[in-house]
């Protein structure tokens, strides 16, 4: 092609114009994954301005996590629309660079076609690890000892925060402090013993989960010198209490959890 013809302009009876018509209705995956940045740098921007409003209204919604509905639709949308370029790419950059060497056109593609499967592995990837780590913590979360240290940590960084902190002695005080602190970290517990709390709960599959935290404390905190420390006891399906970690904590917030070997 030693000069520019437009798509109307290209003849069909033309066996050379034919094979760049069949290039031009190729789907475009650069302009698939790349999407707005695609179009950018191929000059046809303005056409992907649905796609970047989209995208942009995706990371608000996702970001800020106004709605999980919203963001669902917004994807949709984006995808729909990101087909849409795809399908439609090569036809847009061709009229807009006016190409007169096709073959140099096609070779550029395919580059961005390169450079968008690499986008899109990576993207898998992520996915990918993003299910695992869901995954790992969704079942830390409603696994008895997952569970424990996750309520644990806050539990302590909540306590040391708090002005009455200070003037607790020993371990049956903070037991006794944080009970009537009720705060969102203590809410669900009630006694146990002079120095624990305990919390218990049901699961819709008629399960029992127990969880004990007993304390020891001495007036000054501190990690190093392991003088105030949390033993935290599991027990499910109304088994015996089982010692499964001690932590140690400071006055700082700080917390050292050592795990504790089972009863054989």
């Amino acid at each position: 092609m030693s000069e520019w013809k437009s798509i109307s302009g290209l003849d069909k009876n033309n066996p050379e114009d034919m094979a760049i018509i069949r290039e031009l209705k190729r789907f475009n995956w650069g302009a698939f994954c790349l999407n707005w940045i695609w179009g950018a740098c191929n000059g046809v921007f303005d056409k992907f301005i649905v796609c970047f409003v989209l995208w942009l209204l995706l990371m608000i919604l996702i970001v800020f996590y106004i709605n999980m509905y919203l963001v669902k639709l917004a994807f949709a949308g984006f995808v729909a629309a990101a087909i849409y370029c795809g399908m439609n790419g090569n036809l847009w950059a061709y009229e807009a660079k006016k190409v007169t060497d096709f073959q140099k056109f096609i070779k550029v593609q395919k580059n961005w076609a390169k450079a968008a499967a690499i986008v899109l592995i990576i993207i898998v990837l992520f996915v990918i690890a993003s299910i695992v780590y869901v995954s790992y913590m969704v079942s830390s979360v409603f696994s008895p000892s997952g569970r424990g240290e996750l309520m644990l940590k806050p539990l302590i960084k909540t306590l040391v925060k708090q002005e009455k902190y200070s003037t607790l002695k020993t371990g049956s005080d903070v037991a006794a402090f944080l009970l009537s602190a009720q705060n969102e970290d203590s809410k669900n517990f009630v006694p146990y013993g002079a120095t624990g709390i305990k919390y218990e709960k049901n699961s819709a599959k008629g399960r029992n989960m127990a969880i004990v935290f007993t304390f020891y404390k001495e007036e000054k905190c501190s990690i190093e010198e392991k003088n105030c420390y949390v033993y935290y006891y599991e027990s499910l399906n109304g088994q015996e209490l089982q010692p499964k970690s001690k932590a140690y904590y400071g006055d700082d917030g700080k917390i050292k959890i050592v795990g504790i070997e089972a009863k054989k």
